[in-house]
C-alpha cells in the first residue's frame, strides 16, 4: 500500500536506544501503531500481549493486530513516555496519536475552550 505523506513526521527515539524511528503525528488516530517488522528490529524487544481489539483504518477496512507492546520514547531527549502500541501486520508507518505528541512536546495546544456565559450553549476559542 502506498501512503502519500500529508502530515507532519517526527523522529522519536525509542526503548532508549541511540536509534530513532520516523512516526506519522495522526491527531485523528485513537491508537499508537507499529507494524510487525518493525516491531521486530526494536533491541531489546518489548513483550508482545494478545488482544482482542479491533483496529479499523479511517476507509473502513480491519487491520489485523499481531498484539500491543509498551514502548518508551522520548524526542529529543527531553521529553519521554512510556505508551501502548498496537503490533500491525501491515506495511504501515509508524503512528502516533495526539496525546502522546503533546506528552512528548512534539505539538503544542494553542488555545482554550472557553463558554460564552451570556449564551451558554456558545463556545469560542480563546488564544494563549
Amino acid at each position: 500500500m502506498l501512503e502519500i505523506l500529508t502530515q507532519p513526521t517526527a523522529e522519536v527515539i525509542v526503548n532508549k536506544q541511540e536509534w530513532t524511528i520516523k512516526f506519522k503525528i495522526s491527531s485523528g488516530a485513537e491508537a499508537n501503531v507499529i507494524s510487525i517488522d518493525l516491531f521486530q528490529k526494536i533491541v531489546p524487544r518489548p513483550e508482545l500481549k494478545e488482544t482482542k481489539q479491533i483496529l479499523v483504518a479511517y476507509e473502513g477496512t480491519r487491520i489485523p493486530v499481531a498484539g500491543t507492546c509498551m514502548l518508551s520514547c522520548a524526542y529529543n531527549k527531553a521529553a519521554s513516555g512510556r505508551y501502548e502500541f498496537f503490533v500491525v501486520r501491515t506495511r504501515a508507518m509508524p503512528k502516533l496519536v495526539y496525546e502522546a505528541c503533546v506528552d512528548m512536546g512534539l505539538v503544542k495546544l494553542a488555545g482554550t475552550v472557553e463558554q460564552n456565559h451570556e449564551t451558554p450553549f456558545i463556545q469560542k476559542i480563546k488564544k494563549d
